[in-house]
Order: structure tokens, then C-alpha cells, then sequence
């Protein structure tokens, strides 16, 4: 076959080509807008979302962004408990230390709370718990906040291999909220606190094994 009749088949080959791909992308286009034009049409199916499985310490599933506020913190006026607390307290700003040095003393003449502060670093202990401490009464609990704390509190255990119960838990938020107000802290502020810590209580604490038969 001559050399201008085989070229002749190839450009006809690339036009037929570019042809159908032209006719190609022009029913693509087509069934996009009858879709959109017809709100009947059958929606595009997508694959649908695997569930991330939970284990047994039934830990805060990752479904919100670290930065989502679950309770704002306690206010005073127009001020966070933590900065209020610094401008009016007499302590200045050593009261949030001397808060946290009350407390964890308070907490260890309870007997239930003390058992779980066998073994620890104390020091390193009260420094995290002035962090978190600080953080809640200044901006409020986060969802990374909250799981960070139930990341930390789930391996706790007391003495008898225990971990930290509801009971517990609330002997401890009590204690608190006790040395706070004698620091000055107004009731409506210790209210709002409360109530800004209670996720915690879900994520942290976990019913004694008396509690769990009793409830089956």
C-alpha cells in the first residue's frame, strides 16, 4: 500500500477517535443536566460510611474536630473564672497554684480519692491537673480536650486495681468546688462549673464492678 494511503488511514482513525470521545463527554453532559433538571432522577449512589468500631473502655469516638466547645467556662461578669479569679483574688496570679496545692491536700485526707495517688509523681500530677484546670475555667471543654483527660484517667486505677468510679468522681469535683470557694469563687461560678465538667464524669469515670451486677 502506498506510503499517502496509509496516512490517509491513520488521520481518519484519529478523527473517528476524537469523534466519539466528543460524542462521549456530550452524553455525559446531557445525563448530568436531565439530572439536575429532573428531581425525580435517582440520586447517585455512594458508598456508605464504615463505623468506626468502639472498644470496651468505650472511648470518645473521633467524629467532631479537637476544637468543638461542649460547655463554655464558668463565667464571673463578663470574665472566665480563670482570669477573674487572677484580677480579684488576694493571691493574684499565684491563686490558681494555691488552688491545686489545697486541693490535691484536701484530697488526700479522703481515704477513697487518696488510694489512687499510691505511686504517683505527685509534682508532675498537680502540674497536669493545673493545666486541664485552668484550661476548662478559661475556655471551656473541647472535644480534644475531653478525650485527651479520658485518654489520662481511663488507666487509673486505686490500690485494689480499681478504676476511678462516679462516686469517686464526685468526691473529687465536691473537693474542689469547696476549696474554690473558699478562694472566693461566687456560687453562680461553682454552678457553672459543675455543670462544665459533667462530660468528664461520663468519659472518665466507670461503674464499680458492685455497681455493674447490681444493674444486670
Amino acid at each position: 500500500m502506498p506510503f499517502w494511503a496509509v496516512l490517509v488511514l491513520v488521520l481518519l482513525a484519529v478523527v473517528a477517535l476524537a469523534a466519539g470521545a466528543a460524542l462521549f463527554l456530550r452524553d455525559r453532559r446531557e445525563v448530568g443536566r436531565s439530572r439536575a433538571a429532573d428531581p425525580a432522577a435517582p440520586p447517585e449512589v455512594r458508598p456508605a460510611a464504615v463505623p468506626i468500631p468502639r472498644s470496651s473502655a468505650e472511648p470518645i469516638p473521633y467524629r467532631h474536630p479537637n476544637r468543638r466547645l461542649l460547655t463554655p467556662p464558668p463565667m464571673v461578669g463578663d470574665l472566665p473564672l480563670r482570669d477573674w479569679l487572677v484580677h480579684y483574688s488576694v493571691h493574684g496570679d499565684q491563686v490558681w497554684p494555691s488552688v491545686v496545692a489545697t486541693f490535691y491536700a484536701r484530697a488526700a485526707a479522703v481515704p477513697e480519692i487518696a488510694d489512687y495517688f499510691v505511686g504517683t509523681d505527685m509534682a508532675r500530677l498537680q502540674q497536669h491537673f493545673a493545666r486541664a484546670l485552668t484550661m476548662l475555667t478559661g475556655e471551656g471543654l473541647t472535644e480534644g480536650t475531653l478525650r485527651r483527660l479520658q485518654d489520662a484517667h481511663l488507666p487509673v486505677t486505686n490500690s485494689h486495681g480499681r478504676a476511678i468510679t462516679p462516686a469517686v468522681y464526685d468526691a473529687a469535683v465536691e473537693t474542689l468546688l469547696g476549696v474554690l470557694a473558699e478562694h472566693g469563687v461566687p456560687k453562680g461560678a461553682l454552678a457553672q462549673l459543675a455543670v462544665a465538667v459533667g462530660p468528664l464524669r461520663d468519659a472518665i469515670a466507670r461503674p464499680a464492678p458492685s455497681e455493674t451486677g447490681s444493674r444486670s
